[in-house]
């Protein structure tokens, strides 16, 4: 898998190296024999947490499905929100850098949706020329 770099955004510059510092902050922690027993925790929560269900859109509950509920919350987008969460409140644990995959992820997502929407347009305009001519 080829990781690409986000468009250079603002969200990029801002909250991309946010997330690897805080990531960072973590794993020197780590290297010195502690763990931050949650210090850094609230940080990233109320930064880069808030940020993803800003990102998100508004937050709704999940429809009822017979199986739906489990699918919607480990492949929707609570799942961003919630794995990096859960991995970061687990001691030792919280030292990998889910902060900066989950902004990583987010900002990529976001790309790929706006290339995905770009692509769709043209493809609308392309067929209505033909109709026209």
């Amino acid at each position: 898998m080829i990781l690409k770099f986000p468009k250079l955004t603002p969200e990029t510059l801002m909250i991309l190296p946010l997330a690897v510092f805080i990531d960072t902050i973590g794993v020197i922690i780590v290297l010195f024999g502690a763990d931050d027993f949650g210090i850094l925790d609230p940080i990233g929560l109320c930064t880069i947490g808030a940020w993803q269900l800003f990102k998100a859109g508004k937050v709704t509950a999940p429809r009822v499905k017979k199986g739906g509920i489990l699918k919607k919350i480990f492949t929707g987008k609570w799942s961003k929100f919630f794995v990096t969460w859960g991995g970061e409140i687990i001691p030792y644990v919280g030292w990998l850098p889910f902060w900066t995959w989950a902004v990583y992820f987010q900002l990529t997502q976001q790309d790929n949706q706006q290339e995905e929407q770009q692509q769709q347009q043209q493809q609308q305009a392309i067929t209505q020329n033909e109709t026209q001519e």
